[in-house]
């Protein structure tokens, strides 16, 4: 009769034990998630949309309440929901209901959406003229721009027409071996509804031979990026 060893009757029971710790750990994981819904939370200004960021298919019914509210603002279904307009500011929920036939929650192979979208929507809105800014000298490859100047045109919208401080007062690039930033000349720069210059001081060093890009932000902490078009000698 073949003995097994006490090493080996360990390492067995070692193996079995922590197959079964593994069995019971992902069985509590699972119930964890189903009980708990999946939530995802974005910010966008008013007047604004949600855009294509959520790609839903016509079995997808969502429906938009105030949050921590039960009075229904707005429902559809799929993609509807890219083209509505949040224009009141604050912050919203919304529901999202698959009813894509045989949906099974527990294929990891279906096409799984969030059970709750939160919506903070900003009183302040703004867009960047990207074809207003103007550099008081040129990027040259290997030049230090301290000393020199970025100018551009916004459109503020702001819900209640009162003046805000832009929160916001620097900007970076991008693009190979690229150290420029900009930091906006007056720091505390308030923003009137309308058209607004800011002016931005520059720093840093770009690369001959490559692009660059200068990335805004909006008062959300969005980016918005202006791309120069010619190739930094």
């Amino acid at each position: 009769m073949k003995q097994t060893s006490l090493s080996s009757f360990k390492t067995r029971y070692n193996v079995v034990l922590f197959a079964l710790t593994a069995i019971l750990f992902l069985g509590s994981w699972t119930s964890v998630k189903a009980d708990n819904p999946y939530v995802i939370t974005t910010t966008i200004s008013y007047k604004q949309s949600l855009g294509n960021h959520y790609e839903l298919t016509p079995f997808i019914h969502w429906t938009i309440t105030q949050k921590n509210s039960d009075i229904v603002i707005a429902s559809g279904d799929g993609n509807t929901l890219s083209s509505y307009i949040f224009n009141i500011p604050g912050e919203y929920s919304i529901a999202l209901q698959n009813n894509t036939p045989n949906y099974d929650p527990n294929d990891h192979d279906e096409v799984h959406y969030p059970d709750i979208i939160e919506v903070s929507v900003s009183p302040v809105r703004i867009t960047f003229d990207m074809n207003s800014i103007a550099l008081s000298d040129d990027i040259i490859g290997g030049k230090d721009m301290n000393g020199s100047t970025v100018t551009i045109t916004i459109q503020v919208d702001i819900f209640n027409n009162q003046p805000v401080v832009y929160p916001h007062p620097y900007f970076r690039s991008a693009g190979v071996r690229t150290t420029i930033e900009g930091a906006l000349s007056n720091p505390n720069t308030v923003l009137m509804p309308g058209i607004n210059i800011l002016q931005y001081n520059l720093t840093g060093v770009a690369t001959s031979g490559s692009y660059i890009m200068f990335d805004f932000l909006d008062y959300n902490g969005d980016i918005q990026c202006y791309y120069k078009p010619e190739m930094i000698p």
